[in-house]
């Protein structure tokens, strides 16, 4: 049950959206369609399939600085991001 009903599970979640939501924006916006043809989805996609704990534990963090759970998150994926391109 913790696999769907934990906090971890709630951020993994929240991740696996905000991926998506980059690769659907990719594929209009044009400023985007140039930085991604540098990676495939499938690389991208890896940020939320191979989420840990330990990853759960640095949006923790980052919640701390930010008072706001979402954005935490956000500042998650986008620095996972940057590696990407």
């Amino acid at each position: 049950m913790g696999d769907y009903f934990s906090e971890c599970a709630l951020m993994k979640y929240r991740v696996r959206v905000e991926v998506e939501y980059f690769l659907a924006l990719s594929k209009i916006l044009p400023d985007l369609q140039t930085s991604k043809s540098k990676i495939n989805d499938d690389k991208v996609r890896k940020i939320w399939q191979e989420f840990s704990v330990d990853d759960a534990v640095k949006i923790k963090e980052t919640e701390k600085i930010t008072n706001h759970d979402v954005k935490a998150v956000e500042y998650f994926v986008k620095d996972k991001l940057t590696r990407f391109l």
